[in-house]
């Protein structure tokens, strides 16, 4: 079958952040389906950017890349207009310059790729199905980045119909199938397919240390107000006023929105104890990981987003460390269940920096909680196993008549 998979914010190798998309996609080519990317070239590197659609084939899988810019640090109605700009291309170019596909995969966030996937559908007359890697608009409105007004209404009637149009909907976690299924969608449409990792890039270590070597912590992801990282501070700032820690050091590696505001905030802090590194492309990644010890996640105090299905949480297990979260919901439990982690409730910095000095201290129960981390990864989160379980997902939504 022919699939055309629309990913405004495509991510290569040897590009920062998340790939999952390009992982599938190449992934499904290899076990012999046709695959379409229609997708921006924002994400792509500076010198390779061009006015006019970049059309190739890599790794068996055909990639139409339009020339709509989008960055991180954009203002609200700056995204939107991004978002809109790929639209409107997508949408006469799918209609003059792609061929018919079988059925459309639409990733969303951001809302215009599903609309985008909810009119390519109706024009072809083909199925389409909707993958959520965040429930938009639900988690932008609930931390406010959405103004009051007609944009909310607006945006929850455009999204809603979206669910109802598609044939399924695919989403990164449990959490966020609650999220959709309290809308009143059919339980029978919604499925999750986890974010995962793809386990090839992390080699299996032995991370029996030295007592005298520091311990280390490792933050590797996004910093942004969805992240809050004051809260990782804060905590660091207990751990750095007790006595009886054996030696370590946080590595905070990342960038985003907050990343000065943080900076600032470790100096205003004093802290001695906290690192700073530049980005580093994923293919490095394994590395760094390789030196830590205990991998940290920080969200911000908002309910919604312990729905999350963030990356790095997938990376920190498949890499064999064991994984402190600061919120509560599907991956708490899956901590717990594994064995594989500590959680604290929402907010509560305090507990946050208790959990981290225990595993601090007891080095035995760090490497038993990372090869807990590391097998339950391998079976549960692998993405060459979850291209396969969401290939037939899709499968089922389109025809569900076959077994």
């Amino acid at each position: 079958m022919r699939l055309l998979y629309l990913q405004q914010l495509l991510i290569l190798p040897g590009s920062p952040g998340n790939s999952r998309s390009w992982d599938m996609a190449r992934l499904w080519a290899s076990q012999g389906h046709k695959v379409t990317l229609l997708c921006s070239q924002a994400y792509f590197p500076e010198e390779q950017r061009q006015k006019e659609p970049i059309v190739y084939e890599q790794e068996g899988v055909e990639i139409h890349a339009l020339d709509v810019s989008y960055d991180h640090h954009f203002s609200f109605f700056k995204r939107a207009r991004a978002f809109f700009r790929f639209y409107a291309k997508g949408l006469a170019y799918a209609f003059t310059k792609l061929e018919k596909p079988d059925f459309i995969l639409a990733y969303t966030a951001p809302l215009f790729v599903a609309w985008l996937g909810q009119r390519l559908a109706s024009r072809f007359d083909v199925p389409w199905i909707l993958e959520i890697a965040d429930v938009w608009p639900d988690v932008p409105i609930e931390m406010g980045l959405i103004p009051h007004g007609p944009w909310r209404p607006f945006l929850r009637v455009r999204t809603r119909n979206a669910y109802d149009s598609a044939n399924g909907i695919i989403t990164f976690s449990p959490g966020m199938k609650d999220l959709i299924l309290a809308q009143g969608v059919p339980s029978t449409k919604v499925e999750v397919s986890y974010n995962g990792t793809l386990m090839d890039n992390w080699p299996e270590i032995d991370r029996n240390r030295p007592e005298s070597q520091p311990v280390e912590l490792l933050y590797a992801g996004t910093i942004g107000l969805a992240n809050d990282l004051s809260q990782l501070l804060h905590a660091m700032d207990i751990l750095e006023k007790m006595e009886d820690l054996p030696a370590y050091r946080l590595t905070i590696l990342g960038v985003g929105n907050d990343l000065t505001m943080v900076r600032d905030e470790g100096k205003r802090l004093q802290l001695k104890k906290v690192r700073f590194l530049q980005r580093v492309n994923r293919e490095e990644l394994p590395e760094l990981f390789q030196a830590a010890d205990i991998g940290l996640v920080s969200f911000a105090p908002y309910p919604i987003l312990a729905t999350n299905s963030a990356t790095k949480f997938f990376d920190y297990m498949a890499a064999g460390l064991p994984v402190v979260i600061n919120y509560q919901g599907w991956q708490a439990q899956v901590l717990q269940d594994a064995n594989a982690g500590l959680s604290t409730p929402q907010g509560d910095y305090v507990a946050l920096a208790s959990n981290i000095a225990r595993l601090i201290k007891d080095s035995h129960l760090r490497q038993e909680m990372g090869k807990n981390a590391r097998q339950y990864a391998e079976k549960h989160f692998d993405r060459n196993d979850l291209s396969v379980q969401m290939w037939a997902q899709m499968m089922a939504f389109i025809d569900p008549a076959k077994p």
